[in-house]
């Protein structure tokens, strides 16, 4: 298991690193000469797919967060209602 943890850990590194000189790339690319503020070479929707993309490799997306055990709860608390409160007779 240590063995396959280190290996997937390695890979998550290689993966975050790769992105990064993509993302570093992709600003080079755009403003050759430099910017003053990010928003002007990266839009809004591209650095949230970024963040998603590195929450992803990292395990800390929304689903698979939702979908595993806890890492600190000894035992799992119910989910919230995603239809709101009900109101009962």
């Amino acid at each position: 298991m240590h063995a396959e943890h280190h290996h997937d850990r390695a890979y998550q590194v290689t993966e975050i690193t790769e992105n990064g000189v993509e993302l570093s790339a992709l600003v080079e690319e755009r403003a050759p000469n430099g910017f003053k503020e990010l928003s002007d070479v990266i839009t809004r929707q591209e650095l949230e797919e970024i963040a998603d993309e590195y929450k992803r490799i990292g395990g800390f997306d929304v689903e698979r967060l939702n979908n595993r055990t806890s890492l600190s709860a000894s035992s799992p608390l119910p989910r919230a209602s995603t239809t709101g409160p009900t109101v009962e007779d």
